[in-house]
């Protein structure tokens, strides 16, 4: 009679995840701060530090728009396990207007637009440029520009018929059939 060797088991034994250590990386552990009002008051009181100050004013200085500044200063929270994602969600607003009333006080004038300076609106010719279909925009033809593209813009006129003012009151139960006839 032949007897089978014993399995090899070349994997992790079920449940070793839970006996690994836990503080390896802040996310592999509860952020510091789980209530609203203590995680706002201490990015607030984070904020207020020497190097937190020093660098907001001098990307202020250097024009960048405040929602970058709160973002970048959120995400270096969150990496560091401060707060949740969700939590820096919520806390952004009164961090961005506390890094504004900052700058007015040191007399600056922060940027508050909430468009990326960098983004380009996405175009047929650029993506064409991306994917390296064309060397340079003399390549490309020139595209007509059509105004109202998109799945709300209004029908023009020429190719959809429009009801009359009666029929569509009837659709909309103003009128009577008998009355649109």
């Amino acid at each position: 009679m032949k007897i089978n060797p014993a399995p090899k088991f070349d994997g992790p034994i079920p449940g070793a995840n839970l006996t690994a250590e836990t503080r390896n990386y802040p996310w592999h552990r509860p952020p510091d701060h789980t209530d609203f009002n203590t995680a706002v008051t201490a990015l607030l009181t984070k904020l207020g530090q020497r190097k937190e100050i020093e660098l907001a004013y001098s990307l202020i200085e250097l024009e960048v728009p405040e929602f970058i500044i709160t973002s970048n200063f959120l995400m270096r929270q969150i990496m560091r396990g401060v707060i949740a994602i969700d939590l820096a969600i919520l806390a952004a607003g009164p961090v961005a207007r506390y890094i504004e009333i900052m700058a007015k006080d040191n007399g600056q004038k922060p940027d508050m637009t909430t468009e990326d300076p960098r983004s380009r609106p996405i175009t047929p010719t650029l993506l064409k440029l991306q994917m390296g279909q064309v060397d340079d925009l003399t390549d490309v033809k020139a595209m007509p520009k059509e105004d109202g593209i998109g799945l709300m813009a209004a029908a023009p006129n020429e190719i959809v018929d429009v009801a009359s003012s009666d029929e569509q009151m009837a659709m909309l139960g103003g009128l009577n059939d008998e009355e649109v006839a």
